[in-house]
């Protein structure tokens, strides 16, 4: 590998051909809707979410995966809001490194192989990235195919509910996402049972009732 020499920090238009020519995104698929967030159209209107962003306090990079579930609404000025479109795509279900893959024993060299670094030149950032890539690829794809299907969602959402978590919970709130996922299944009362340990405003509880009796009303008519 070769050496890493002095400062040289590069802007987002240096990363991005790299991000591309290392993890081969578009050939996989994918579309960069926003600078550094990657939608890729799977099954039963699914996306599949890949985010290269920077820390806007440092100098290296980082990943987060996830999907956008055509099932799981927003409240928007006091309405429900479906995203359904590859560029209203957003998170519903995700992870990083930092709570998936890093445990609070993992030594600090390695925990860093999840951080590329931009501050030494692009040749040392394309090593960097390709190092990361090779250990995270196979974890994000088998995430994805863990959550391909409403079964598949829920145990992923589950296992966050119960996750000890060190930083902030993700949003939106695990719990939501079990709920729509259990009404998604036919199996509105658990949902309902489900929404109530989620976390949510009050006055937003009979428009996401609502929207989970919806979803199993679709999805009994999607089985008949």
């Amino acid at each position: 590998m070769e050496e890493c020499g002095g400062y040289n920090e590069l802007t987002a238009a240096q990363v991005a051909p790299i991000f591309e020519r290392v993890t081969g995104v578009r050939e996989a698929g994918f579309s960069e809707t926003v600078t550094g967030w990657w939608v890729r159209p799977k099954a039963h209107g699914t996306f599949q979410i890949l985010h290269f962003l920077r820390n806007q306090r440092g100098v290296d990079y980082r990943f987060r995966w996830g999907i956008a579930l055509p099932w799981v609404p927003r409240l928007s000025r006091g309405k429900l809001r479906w995203h359904r479109t590859l560029k209203a795509a957003e998170f519903d279900l995700w992870d990083q490194a930092h709570d998936y893959l890093i445990r609070t024993d993992t030594p600090w060299q390695e925990a860093d192989v999840y951080f590329p670094d931009r501050s030494l030149g692009p040749t040392c950032f394309e090593q960097d990235l390709t190092a990361c890539w090779n250990r995270i690829d196979r974890a994000i794809n088998t995430w994805w195919d863990d959550g391909s299907d409403p079964a598949g969602v829920l145990r992923r959402a589950d296992e966050q509910v119960q996750r000890s978590w060190e930083g902030a919970r993700h949003a939106p709130d695990p719990a939501l996402v079990s709920a729509f996922a259990l009404a998604r299944m036919g199996r509105l009362p658990e949902a309902i049972t489900r929404l109530e340990g989620a976390s949510y405003s009050a006055e937003s509880s009979p428009m996401l009732r609502a929207g989970l009796e919806e979803v199993a009303r679709t999805s009994s008519v999607s089985k008949t």
